[in-house]
């Protein structure tokens, strides 16, 4: 079988299959990283904060993979999710 080109997947196509694969995790990361850098370095006026709460975000991601339900929404939304509760802290 051919490798799958990770890159036509969905948001929530990649959280599903990074359960399994973490190269969908990556693309993840890739598609995410600058727009959370943005939002936090928007919010708290620190690019190393940002920094720092954009890898707690993803660590966040990793911890709770599993619990991921696109019937609830969009991935987008449940990263952002995270990145709210993660500022809040």
């Amino acid at each position: 079988m051919p490798p799958r080109d990770l890159s036509r997947c969905s948001d929530e196509e990649l959280l599903q299959i990074g359960l399994v694969d973490a190269q969908a995790l990556g693309v993840f990361y890739d598609r995410y990283e600058d727009a959370l850098l943005v939002f936090f370095r928007r919010a708290s006026g620190r690019a190393d904060l940002a920094a720092d709460l954009t890898a707690e975000v993803f660590a966040a991601v990793l911890a709770s993979l599993g619990q991921f339900r696109p019937e609830l929404g969009s991935a987008r939304a449940w990263l952002f999710g995270i990145a709210r509760h993660e500022l809040a802290q």
